[in-house]
């Protein structure tokens, strides 16, 4: 595993569509979507209230352990400074801590703002702190190298890609030696954090294994058909049926795929050109019909060459799952993707059980 969750925060309409994407939405009135608040005039989440949170729980298999290393990146602008201490805005939950409370009483590493500056926080415990002075209503990325460990631990913080805390030594508040889920939030009752382009991914299995840098995440939905259309559309067409412009629209435009079943569609091309493409990574907002589970892998397609993601349970019931799956190469070059390569892919789903 590398990439574990990656989230441009554009495919939402709604805020209650975060959860489609995240494990929980603490308090969906102070925890907010914002579609024109992001850090290139796309979408954020916006966080506005004490121990509220986003919660993203992170799979055992990745998870740090011992010497694995979790990477989290995320762009990050607060609007108010005034309050003196306990500005959370990001906690590495150790005990599977999801929705409610406020960090200093939660098990895991936390950061927050405290006279301007960023703080490493352990429990209740401060371990480390930052030299940047940090400003109001300014775009800064944030990158977190981790390694949990009670002696030989790291955390490692970049700001716009210059080292601000570099810490070791015990970085295990709880005992599981693992970090299994990442809070955004705002601990404070005074302005509001926002947060954009979250890329959650660690130093196990295939590419990117280390820093990432500067990024931005951008969204492409499928704009035509492509070279397999098995499914059967309520309405319209069926890249029609899954272009929505939130996670998804619910059952108001959908298609219809049974057992080995396969879509594939073009999708529209990249806003801007890049100076590199980490990835490729497509989401696929999906429920099962019946009373029997499903599983389901997203795929690309580039000349030639199909790429599968790894298949994924889709349980039966009202309520959408996104399923995300990675593509770090061209598929069809077995290289990095280059602009050609992403404008001319094909995206889609494949029901294998």
């Amino acid at each position: 595993m590398a990439i574990i969750f990656a989230d441009g925060m554009d495919s939402y309409t709604a805020t209650a569509d975060i959860t489609t994407k995240f494990d929980s939405n603490s308090d969906t009135s102070d925890n907010t979507f914002s579609s024109t608040g992001g850090r290139f005039g796309g979408g954020a989440i916006v966080c506005s209230d004490d121990g509220q949170w986003v919660d993203k729980v992170i799979p055992a298999s990745g998870a740090t352990v011992t010497t694995d290393e979790l990477f989290v990146a995320v762009s990050f602008k607060i609007t108010n400074l005034t309050l003196a201490a306990n500005q959370g805005i990001i906690f590495f939950g150790q005990n599977g801590d999801v929705g409610l409370g406020g960090a200093s009483v939660m098990d895991g590493l936390w950061v927050r703002i405290n006279g301007g500056q960023f703080q490493l926080m352990r429990g209740s415990s401060l371990i480390d702190t930052g030299t940047l002075t940090v400003a109001v209503d300014v775009w800064y990325r944030l990158e977190f190298r981790i390694v949990i460990d009670p002696s030989s631990g790291i955390f490692q913080m970049k700001i716009n890609e210059t080292t601000d805390i570099n810490f070791s030594g015990d970085t295990d508040d709880a005992g599981p030696h693992s970090i299994n889920v990442i809070k955004l939030g705002h601990q404070s009752t005074t302005g509001e954090s926002y947060f954009d382009d979250l890329v959650i991914h660690n130093s196990a299995g295939s590419a990117p294994t280390s820093w990432l840098g500067d990024l931005r995440i951008d969204t492409l939905r499928p704009d035509g058909a492509g070279d397999s259309s098995d499914s059967t559309p309520n309405t319209g067409t069926r890249h029609e049926a899954v272009d929505d412009s939130g996670v998804n629209d619910g059952d108001t435009t959908y298609v219809s795929m049974g057992l080995n079943d396969e879509d594939l569609y073009t999708v529209g091309d990249m806003p801007f050109t890049p100076n590199a493409i980490h990835a490729v990574v497509v989401n696929v907002a999906c429920r099962a019909d019946g009373t029997t589970p499903r599983a389901l892998r997203g795929k690309v397609k580039t000349g030639t060459t199909e790429g599968n993601g790894d298949s994924e349970t889709v349980f039966y019931g009202s309520v959408y799952k996104t399923i995300q799956n990675s593509f770090p190469t061209d598929p069809d070059t077995a290289a990095a993707w280059t602009e050609a390569g992403v404008n001319g892919m094909q995206i889609g789903q494949e029901v294998t059980t």
